[in-house]
């Protein structure tokens, strides 16, 4: 496995499909998320708004949420070393990826909330 190559194994769970995602997030740590290609990524900006450290691929429909990578750790596409070792960064300055989450939700509930876009 390529998360124990990086001494993260102990500390990830993976759930699978889940009824209520919303109501795990504030269980989580941090959120990875694997696609490799989005329009537009709700569940990015759902992870945003529960101010969970997101580690992300760098993909066109996820710079519009995260800023290019402003507000998340991100790895290439496909690429499953460079995602462990985002994951390992997290963890590793935790207290940072926390304060990133946080300004993460600040701009996700500036822009993305349902009034931001009522305005709009």
């Amino acid at each position: 496995c390529v998360l124990q190559q990086y001494g993260c194994t102990e500390r990830v769970s993976l759930h699978g499909v889940v009824q209520d995602f919303r109501s795990r997030l504030p269980n989580m740590d941090c959120f990875l998320l694997t696609s490799r290609r989005e329009s537009f990524s709700r569940v990015a900006v759902e992870v945003a708004l529960a101010s969970v450290p997101l580690v992300a691929p760098r993909i066109p429909g996820l710079d519009e949420v995260t800023e290019g990578g402003r507000y998340c750790e991100t790895f290439a596409v496909g690429d499953a070393r460079g995602a462990a070792a985002a994951i390992r960064r997290v963890i590793a300055d935790y207290s940072s990826a926390l304060e990133l989450a946080q300004e993460a939700r600040a701009r996700a509930l500036e822009t993305y909330s349902p009034p931001a876009v009522a305005a709009r």
